[in-house]
């Protein structure tokens, strides 16, 4: 990908007719945020934990995405410890009904804050439960 877009501004650049000292130059940084992997015997444990909190109605398991997260580089230490990001559903109910659902970086997020704490402590709670007990 960093050759394709490096070839692209050069091609643009020339196809404008740039002289090759004015040629583009493209730096990539090296602190890329790094794809978030879900381990997937946690996920499995999660998943059964959240089951518990919730009800199995309420967890659903969504399509594998390539997602950049901060969060990734926890799995990514000497330690070599497994990871998992989930995603709490925090729109309200109406909102989730006419198909509003702006995305979590947009200014039109908002959660339904009591609802939300309360299930992401429901949740977590007995996620380290079941992790701590070797569930």
């Amino acid at each position: 990908m960093h050759r394709r877009i490096k070839e692209i501004a050069k091609g643009t650049a020339l196809a404008a007719g740039l002289p090759e000292d004015k040629m583009p130059v493209v730096t990539l940084a090296n602190d890329y945020t790094p794809a978030n992997f879900n381990h997937p015997d946690l996920i499995d444990k999660l998943t059964a934990s959240a089951a518990k909190a919730v009800g199995s109605q309420n967890v659903v398991e969504a399509e594998p995405q390539m997602v950049g997260e901060d969060f990734s580089r926890y799995g990514k230490t000497e330690h070599q410890v497994p990871t998992a990001l989930f995603w709490l559903g925090t729109v309200p109910d109406e909102r989730l009904k006419n198909s509003d659902l702006p995305g979590l970086h947009s200014p039109f997020y908002y959660p339904a804050p009591q609802k939300s704490l309360e299930t992401g402590i429901l949740v977590t709670a007995q996620s380290l439960l079941d992790l701590f007990k070797g569930a």
